[in-house]
């Protein structure tokens, strides 16, 4: 039994941790209420904004490696540096293929501006997209700089944005309302950056051994080999996005250009790039039939 003179201390007691409860309670509250930035701004807000703000980022940046290529003009002749000219160099209307993608990239862009990406993780393919852009505008200056290790180097950076990019593509799951068109685009605009740019860093290398004179840019036998391992690296992006279209259609219309380009000079190299367009074609065709692509079946199931 509580004696008379407990009653009161214990009913302070009690009347005290109330006031405390419902003082921290109200500051709960308040605080909730001034989550805010900036005096106002709530932190949903603040992460809306920080996701338009990168795909803002990721427009100018796909118009800017556009725009840089018209530094290019002050020089150079090689697709890798400058003066050398390789046997396995595509011919020079295969790189004409810049401007649908630069175009793509641009028109991908803008649309993810105004609707977001195709696929749910926007951040996650805003990123490497994001990086292969800005070193593809950067790849621009060291070709007029004239060092074609630097652009080997940097061109080394944007497959491996560009390899990241193509595996968010192929294989996250798109936004809820993602339209079939805009998934389309997306996933085409980075696999045919992917195999593009795959080709080009040996193309790069050739060149980089050719101007170092570490090899003799009238050989075939050494070309064979770096061509080659090209075929194996597209190959290999082919695996990574499951017979991606695009990946197969870049890969297709560079050696091609390569056989148009050495025809007459070079059976061994013509005879290489002959099994690597039958081996693109072969395994892209493969994973077609197959229906092991992932965003072949997101797309088919996307509103029209």
């Amino acid at each position: 039994t509580t004696s008379p003179r407990a009653r009161p201390i214990r009913e302070i007691s009690l009347t005290a941790g109330r006031c405390v409860s419902d003082h921290h309670l109200v500051g709960d509250r308040r605080a909730g209420a001034d989550h805010r930035f900036g005096g106002g701004i709530s932190l949903a807000t603040m992460t809306w904004i920080q996701r338009r703000a990168g795909l803002w980022v990721l427009l100018l940046l796909a118009v800017l490696q556009a725009a840089m290529t018209v530094v290019q003009f002050s020089g150079g002749d090689s697709p890798g540096g400058r003066g050398v000219d390789l046997l396995i160099s595509p011919a020079p209307y295969a790189f004409a293929i810049w401007g649908v993608i630069y175009l793509l990239c641009v028109v991908h862009a803008a649309v993810a501006v105004r609707k977001g990406t195709a696929v749910a993780d926007q951040a996650a393919l805003v990123a490497p997209l994001a990086a292969l852009y800005l070193a593809s505008a950067s790849w621009s200056v060291a070709f007029t700089v004239g060092n074609s290790w630097l652009t080997f180097a940097v061109l080394a950076v944007m497959v491996a944005a560009a390899l990241r990019a193509l595996r968010v593509a192929m294989n996250h799951p798109l936004r809820s309302g993602a339209r079939r068109w805009e998934a389309r685009l997306e996933s085409f605009t980075v696999e045919l950056y992917c195999g593009w740019v795959t080709v080009a860093v040996f193309v790069n290398l050739a060149s980089a051994l050719g101007d170092q004179e570490l090899a003799d840019p009238a050989s075939a036998g050494w070309q064979a080999v770096v061509l080659t391992c090209a075929l194996a690296a597209v190959l290999a992006a082919l695996w990574l996005g499951r017979g991606s279209d695009g990946v197969a259609v870049a890969a297709v219309w560079a050696l091609a250009a390569v056989v148009v380009n050495v025809a007459g000079q070079s059976v061994l190299l013509t005879v290489t790039s002959g099994i690597g367009i039958a081996a693109v074609l072969a395994m892209w065709l493969r994973t077609a039939l197959a229906g092991d692509n992932p965003r072949r079946v997101d797309i088919a199931g996307a509103t029209s």
